[in-house]
């Protein structure tokens, strides 16, 4: 993989990170336990 190929798998990485982290701000453990949604995106991403 090149420097630009990293790079952009890292860019890649923080991108879903963060949208992550905007999907599951607010929302209880309990809640994302019971909430198969949202474990999977939380998964796939």
């Amino acid at each position: 993989m090149t420097s630009r190929e990293y790079r952009m798998f890292l860019e890649d990485m923080l991108e879903a990170s963060n949208k992550i982290e905007r999907y599951l701000t607010g929302i209880s453990y309990k809640n994302f336990l019971n909430n198969e949604m949202l474990i999977d995106v939380s998964m796939v991403k």
